[in-house]
């Protein structure tokens, strides 16, 4: 059994704008940021994933991947879930021609269906997560700044997917690459 998930892959130049939103914040040891290693920008979280499921998977991913043709979006603002008040996820924001990615997120959850995976119930909202906040009984931290943060946005060519598993350690979490599949290939 695997913990697994589908992303796309970012332009390193993403590694230098988080470190400048880290440092809108007051005290950003509070908060658990994303390793820069494990950036990325997910279209479907799988989770507990069979062993005997990753070939059916990858054969389903590159018969997608082939009738996609690649894209350019750009990746700007900032954005949190669930709300400014209380922020649990921070996030970089897509722009651009979303619906490509909606559509992809579609495709990929209608096809695992097949093989009784079933498909997200939330609305897809891309973007790339870059840190988690938890709280027990402290004060939620000012994201004021962090969402007014401006920057110059980075192009995010769009050509391929990759089926990743994700192992805990007490480190944090070991990607390992599944598969890898370029579009219109």
């Amino acid at each position: 059994m695997k913990r697994t998930f589908i992303s796309i892959p970012i332009p390193s130049r993403v590694l230098g704008i988080k470190q400048m939103l880290v440092s809108t914040f007051e005290d950003p040891s509070e908060i658990n940021w994303v390793k820069n290693i494990h950036l990325h920008l997910t279209l479907k979280f799988l989770g507990d994933t069979k062993d005997e499921s990753v070939d059916k998977i990858n054969d389903i991913l590159a018969k997608i991947a082939k009738s996609v043709v690649p894209e350019n979006l750009m990746i700007a603002n900032t954005g949190c879930f669930p709300d400014s008040e209380r922020p649990t996820v921070l996030w970089m924001g897509i722009e651009g021609k979303t619906d490509y990615l909606v559509n992809l997120v579609n495709a990929i959850n209608s096809q695992l269906k097949s093989i009784g995976i079933p498909s997200d119930e939330d609305p897809y909202t891309p973007h790339i997560t870059i840190a988690r906040i938890k709280y027990t009984d402290k004060k939620p931290p000012d994201a004021k700044i962090f969402l007014q943060s401006k920057y110059d946005g980075i192009a995010l060519n769009i050509n391929q997917m990759q089926f990743i598993s994700s192992e805990l350690s007490q480190d944090g979490p070991i990607y390992h690459i599944l598969g890898s599949h370029s579009f219109g290939a």
